[in-house]
Formats: C-alpha cells, structure tokens, sequence
C-alpha cells in the first residue's frame, strides 16, 4: 500500500516501545492547561453576559429599538477592553447571551471546563432555531449530560450529534431550511501584494463537488510542478472559470509525461434511510443506501431519496442533508441497496469486496481516528489486526483511516482494538487511552448492529498484505523545504529590488541624460 523507501512493517513490530511515564504525565499537563483554558473562556463569558444584563437593567424598553441597541453598546464596550473588532466583540456578546439565556446548562459545564469554547459556539449556532422553551430546555439538559461524549468526537460528529438530538424534538428546528440556501453569497475583497480574498456559502453538496473539482484539476500536473496542492487548487480555480479541463503544468519539461492530462470524473456518495429515530432496530439492509452521484454520467431518480421521513448525509462526519439538496441529487444519482454484512464470514484476501469496502466506508463516515474528520471515501481501509498475523478481512476487523493516521498507526507505536459494533479503542504511545464510535451511529444507527466476532487465523507469509508496507520517505526534510522557500522569496526580492533600481537609473538618464565619460587623469573622489 506504501512506497517500499524506509522502515518495513516488520521491522517496526520487532520494536518494544515502553509506555513513558513522563510522556503520560505530559499529556496530563497538556489537559489540565486546556481545561484552565475552557474555565478561563467561559469566565470572560459569563462576565460579558452579566455585563449585558446590567446595561438592560439600566435602560427602558425603547433602547432596544435604537439603531445602536444595548447589545451594540455592549459589543462596542467589550471592543475597546479587549482591543478587538466591533464584529467579533458583537460575536462574544452574542454567544455570551446565548449562554446566559437559552443553553444555561451547557455553560454550567463549560464553567467547569468541560467543553471547549468551539463546541459551546457549535451547540449555540446548531440550536438557535428552537422556539418551544420546553423543548429547549430539555436539549439543553441533554447536551449538557452528554458533555464528556461531545469532547470525543470530531467537529463533524458533534454537529451530526446535536442535528439529531434536535430532530428527536423539533425537525424543523434542525439548522437546514431554505433561509440557509437563500442566504448563499460569494464575496471578494481586494488584500495585499495583487491578491484577493474570497469565501461564501453554498448548498454542501455543491461545495463537495467544486471540492472535487478542484482536487480532480490540480491532480492533472506530473509530480515536478513546483507548487503545493493548495496552490494548485487555487490555480484551478481560474482554470475552472476559463472553461479549462486540466491545469497546466509548470514543471518547465518540454515532454511532461501530464502535458495531455485531463481531469478525471469524480463520485460524492450520500447515504439516506428511514428515520431511525423511533425503532433503531430496522434490517440493516433497509437502514441505509449508498447513493453515487457521477456529475458527468447521471442516471434516472429513485423516489426513495424523497422520502419525507428519511433522513440523509454525505458519507462523511456532518449534519443531516436537507430534503431539497437530496432531491436535486436524485435527479443525477445512481441508487442502490447498502448490504449489512450480518455475521458473514471473512473474505479470502487482504483487500476487502466493493459491497464490504462501501459499508465499512457507510458505517464509519470518516476517518476512526480521533478528532479526524477526514471523509471516508478519502480514506484507506485499515486491518486492526493487521492481515499478516492473521486479522481477517471482515467488518469487524477493518476501519476507515486516513493516510496520515493510518502511517501514524503502523510506525509510531498506537495500539488499537475494535469491537463488532464498530466501535474502536486506541491506546497512545503515552498509555492515553480513547474511544472512537462510527459515524453512522448518529444518523443510522442500524448500521452499527453487531456483525461477526474477528477471529485470527494463522497463514503463511503473505506479500499482498501490510507485511510489505513501508514508510514513504519525504524527497526534502522540513527543515529543506523551509530553507528552499527563504531562498526562493529572497531571489524573488533581489530581483524586484535589482528591477526597480534600473527603472530608477533609467527614469534618470532620461531626465539628465547619460553621465559624461571620465577625462584622462581624472581621480576618483576622496570617499
């Protein structure tokens, strides 16, 4: 699966790397110092929101129909104290009152250290649509009891956790209705140096398929173009808007092996099912369906993806689909039937069947690691007991990791175990130990029934599985690149001082003409 550069999977194996006790205690310090962190963050935001209640006790009613309102002027206070932007002290106070008013329990728990300041910001921007202040309270409790659960998961899942906790109450209360699409802007704004800077919102399926492209353009240049992958995917871009199918390359070879490359077709996948939320235990193969949408070879709609009581997601750690987005891709998708594997037996071979990889991908939904968010179809299907001591290729032995951590797992000494719901326990070099459960259990539980127990089966040397992987070597170190980037942009200012230099000699030999020849005998200047 790797480049055959380094050090072998064996040879890392015969490794015993002893638990340090000084890195456990320095993973320890590491979380005390966080935890301080949420503390702290919380206090100034609990003072922000007593502040305010103190401006409005001070004020009648009419204050808050002037054009510059109490929270205004309480944002403008907290600007010239902590010498930020209007925009962000606006920011604070808005979460700051958020806190105070409708997720008191949260903050409870963030006072505590509990929860980190960007997962309060998530549970206040995911809840602001409920209105029934009894249905509040009670999300508000359940956020609040599952704050240990929040700090496991990735930034993906806690929005997937907190879209169905609200859907159990309120659905339209989840963050997915048409204001979003009809709010979608593009913006740009003029920076430094003849660069500008952009961003906007658009529906998420679209954005995963301009991600697509992006990557499908940059990836058409050979391996000795000299920009980074997000150069080029900044580059494709303007090839984009020119109608262009591939990005040229700069690699300065007359007979680059990728002068004729195009960009290859790409596939989002999106799974839908039926609301598992009052009877999680549907068959396994009606909870899910793997839905391929090909923007270049679209086939006929199924009316399953319509289904007002479904409920969908891109096969990755994220919210709920809104029903509109899923019709727009029923008219272009490709629909089938996702298989849960029940307690089939293990595959002959190391790499897994389409069926078995699409629902290890469809279960997982991203990358098992924790707090990755890498999405599962861009990840690599990982044995947990790796196949050459015999780990079989079935559901509960494989996982979605991407490349990183998959490297991270087989060289640097993580140790993990999986369960046959799916549900994986890594233990870090340090002797940390964390829990990572599958995507798919926010949003189709079903897919998380139990499958067959992994059971070892001894066999002999095999050369198409993990014994032959190796560690990719880097071409440069670090510490290369960084010194070939210094010396690039100091060429880059020698050049442009060395030009504006000659445009000044020659703005002034037009202006005074050419200086005269020396005369014979003429000596320099004492200086």
């Amino acid at each position: 699966m790797f480049d055959p550069m380094q050090a072998s999977f064996d040879q890392v194996l015969a490794v015993a790397r002893p638990e340090s006790v000084h890195a456990r205690e320095l993973i320890s310090a590491v979380l005390a110092a966080a935890r301080r962190e949420n503390q702290q963050a919380a206090a100034r935001l609990t003072a922000i929101g007593e502040l305010y209640a103190l401006r409005m006790s001070e004020r009648n009613e009419l204050s808050d129909q002037w054009a510059v309102d109490t929270e205004s002027a309480v944002a403008v206070e907290i600007g010239a104290a902590l010498n930020i932007a209007y925009e962000r002290a606006k920011d604070q106070v808005s979460l700051a009152r958020g806190l105070r008013e409708r997720l008191p329990l949260v903050a409870a728990m963030f006072r505590a250290g509990e929860l980190t300041l960007d997962i309060v910001t998530t549970l206040l921007q995911r809840t602001t649509l409920i209105t029934d202040p009894a249905v509040l309270t009670h999300v508000d409790a359940t956020l609040a009891g599952a704050a240990a659960r929040l700090m496991r998961l990735s930034y993906g899942q806690v929005c997937g956790y907190v879209d169905r906790v609200i859907a159990n109450h309120d659905r339209d209360a989840v963050r997915r209705r048409q204001k979003a699409a009809d709010d979608r802007e593009i913006y740009f704004c003029d920076g430094l140096d003849g660069m500008s800077n952009f961003g906007g919102t658009m529906p998420i399926t679209d954005a995963e398929i301009f991600e697509r492209r992006l990557d499908a353009l940059a990836d058409t240049v050979c391996p000795a173009d000299p920009r980074t992958k997000r150069q080029r995917r900044v580059d494709a871009i303007a090839a984009i808007s020119s109608g262009a199918e591939r990005l040229g390359c700069q690699c300065g070879n007359p007979d680059c092996p990728s002068k004729d490359a195009v960009a290859a077709p790409f596939v989002i996948h999106v799974v839908t099912g039926p609301d598992d939320r009052a009877d999680s235990g549907s068959d396994a193969e009606e909870a899910a369906t793997d839905a391929e949408v090909d923007t270049e070879d679209a086939q006929d709609p199924a009316e399953h993806a319509s289904n007002s009581d479904s409920v969908a997601s891109l096969v990755r750690n994220d919210g709920i689909l809104p029903p509109e987005q899923i019709a727009d891709l029923a008219e272009q998708a490709t629909i089938r039937p996702l298989i849960h594997p029940g307690d089939a037996a293990p595959e002959p071979r190391y790499t897994p069947s389409r069926k078995l990889a699409e629902f290890v991908r469809c279960r997982d939904m991203g990358c098992r690691f924790p707090g990755c968010d890498v999405a599962a179809f861009s990840t690599d299907i990982d044995h947990t007991i790796p196949y050459s001591q015999g780990g079989p290729t079935q559901a509960s032995n494989l996982k979605c990791l991407c490349r990183l951590h998959h490297l991270i797992k087989t060289f640097w000494g993580w140790r993990d175990r999986q369960q046959c719901d799916g549900t994986v326990i890594w233990t870090s070099p340090a002797g940390q130990t964390y829990v990572t459960r599958p995507g798919s259990a926010l949003l189709f539980p079903s897919l998380c029934t139990p499958t067959a127990a992994a059971v070892i089966t001894p066999r002999p040397d095999d050369e198409s599985g993990e014994r032959t992987a190796m560690m990719p070597k880097r071409q440069r170190t670090r510490a290369q690149n960084k010194a070939a980037r210094i010396a690039a942009e100091r060429q880059q200012n020698r050049e442009h001082r060395e030009a504006r230099s000659r445009a000044r000699r020659e703005a002034l030999d037009k202006l005074i003409g050419p200086a005269p020849p020396p005369r014979p005998g003429d000596e320099p200047p004492p200086f």
